[in-house]
């Protein structure tokens, strides 16, 4: 619940952020830079950082130091059963930063896709009295519909590639168990581990792991977390409108138009006017 809270209100103090931003950038810079990307910044990217930073810092830190710390004590209690659990982790983290680089190139096309949907709905809403009006409904609904198909591709796309990764990692775990299983029980019977000790070490080798596995099949949206954390501190970098001061008295109020040119795209309205006012 504690996480919960975290999540909810540092979106909550981003997005307010954002807002006194927006209140101060030039009005240029909305023409070099995407309503969408925004618009996706302040809702997709900062609910999935709201989601997920919270869930990733108690799941996959949790996890991960809690089975170190077993491992650690399996080491001090036994050396030989402590060097299997040992094992089976360094495989595990082996085969979980092969998941992440695979799901890295599809973590960056799932934020690029996301943002093109954010646009397509956002152009459908602002236009659909237009869009009614002239019958447009088929030609606007066709890319929509396609965005909305590349977002659900993407993301099963991602999916699919970690997948085979995650069952690897419950094979992995499960003979790491079964191997100290099989050096407990050999070390009782060669006389070298008290029955106590081998009760004792065969429970743990079915309880250290738990927290690694939730931690492992979490660990393959830490490339999508990123990409939104990132996305969201692109806010930072956005030019702030510069502020004059007057240092002298205003001599008139004339407002004066010299060598004004305003056009729509290429075709020209006026150029170089001239006005006093």
């Amino acid at each position: 619940m504690a996480q919960t809270h975290a999540g909810y209100f540092m979106a909550a103090h981003k997005r307010i952020e954002i807002g006194e931003k927006i209140k101060r950038v030039p009005m240029g810079f909305f023409s070099s830079f995407s309503l969408g990307r925004l618009t996706t910044i302040a809702t997709s990217s900062l609910s999935q950082a709201e989601m997920w930073v919270p869930m990733l810092l108690v799941l996959v830190l949790g996890g991960v130091l809690n089975t170190l710390v077993f491992v650690l004590g399996t080491l001090i209690f036994n050396v030989k059963v402590g060097l299997v659990a040992a094992a089976g982790v360094i495989v595990f983290f082996i085969v979980t930063s092969m998941m992440e680089k695979k799901s890295s190139a599809n973590a960056d096309k799932m934020t690029e896709t996301q943002t093109r949907l954010t646009k397509e709905v956002l152009a459908t809403l602002q236009g659909m009295q237009v869009i009614k009006s002239y019958n447009l409904g088929g030609e606007n609904n066709r890319a929509l519909r396609k965005s909305i198909k590349d977002t659900s591709r993407i993301l099963l796309d991602l999916e699919k590639s970690v997948a085979p990764y995650t069952v690897i990692q419950r094979i992995v775990m499960g003979i790491t168990t079964v191997a100290m299983v099989y050096v407990s029980l050999n070390l009782n019977l060669s006389g070298e581990l008290p029955l106590a000790e081998t009760i004792l070490m065969i429970m743990a080798s079915f309880i250290i792991f738990e927290g690694l596995i939730v931690a492992g099949s979490n660990m393959a949206i830490l490339r999508a977390c990123e990409n939104a954390i990132d996305s969201v501190g692109f806010i930072d970098s956005m030019p702030d409108m510069k502020e004059g001061s007057i240092t002298e008295p205003m001599k008139n109020h004339k407002i004066v138009f010299k060598d004004v040119s305003f056009s729509y795209d290429d075709r020209p309205i006026f150029k170089k006017m001239y006005q006093l006012r």
